[in-house]
């Protein structure tokens, strides 16, 4: 193959690979991916406030403020996403609600985050957050404009983080969370503790006490048999004092 082609084919394939599309938003920020990976910024979420603040946007009238996940205080409402004000600090213009964030993919911003703000008298404005994926890099925002000069106005910014990054499972929590629960890691710890008590009190016997290697040497073995015939007594007795109270009978134990 020619040299200048393998280059061509080697950087097409290269970009190709990065691409990263949404295919499921499970809130508003975290979405599943067509390779069945997960984004999700939950980790850069700040609890109170912007996590980004007053970073200078390129003609350097106006400071943008920008928090995923949570909603933050900007104009009247406190379910902002991303804020405008004015370098002198007498202007401030809400630029999207948490509420309405919706994942999406463009040729021109690649993986982004949309977020609207559609006030009355039909102004509209969007703020559209393009997600960059750097594993090493210092989570950074970045206002790559002011808006247009009509309705919609349309400010885009990046955020580079390896929370931008696909990762496996739930990533970093959020609230669509994909880890285990409590209850499966208790299941977990049951399990591992009762193969452990069944192995070595297998091993005490055959290798210490000299038993035959077979079933007998399980350890505590009749008690292991007569599990059984216990929880059939203990269901057959709850199930009759069931009966008893929806029948309103009185049973009681029988005189030994």
């Amino acid at each position: 193959m020619h040299p200048k082609i393998l280059i061509f084919v080697s950087i097409f394939s290269a970009v190709h690979s990065q691409q990263v599309t949404c295919v499921k938003q499970i809130n508003n920020c975290k979405c599943e991916t067509s390779s069945g990976k997960f984004i999700d910024l939950s980790p850069i979420a700040s609890a109170s406030g912007f996590q980004f603040k007053r970073i200078l946007g390129p003609n350097r009238n106006w400071v943008y403020s920008y928090n995923p996940c949570t909603g933050v205080q900007c104009e009247s409402s406190s379910d902002a996403a991303s804020c405008q004000n004015s370098a002198a600090g007498s202007q401030e213009f809400l630029l999207g609600l948490q509420s309405t964030a919706k994942f999406g993919y463009g040729s021109t911003y690649g993986l982004y985050i949309k977020y609207d703000n559609k006030q009355s008298g039909g102004i509209i404005r969007e703020s559209m957050v393009s997600l960059v994926c750097s594993p090493d890099a210092t989570d950074k925002f970045e206002p790559t404009d002011d808006g247009g000069i009509s309705s919609p106005f349309i400010f885009h910014s990046k955020l580079t983080s390896k929370h931008a990054c696909e990762v496996d499972g739930g990533g970093g929590g959020g609230s669509g969370g994909g880890g285990m629960s409590g209850g499966d890691v208790l299941i977990i710890i049951v399990l591992v503790l009762l193969v452990v008590y069944l192995a070595g009190g297998f091993a005490v016997n055959v290798f210490l006490l000299k038993k035959t290697a077979n079933l007998q040497a399980l350890p505590n073995l009749n008690f292991w048999i007569s599990v059984p015939g216990y929880v059939k007594d203990g269901a057959t007795f709850t199930a009759a004092k069931v009966r008893g109270l929806a029948t309103g009978s009185k049973q009681n134990y029988e005189n030994i």
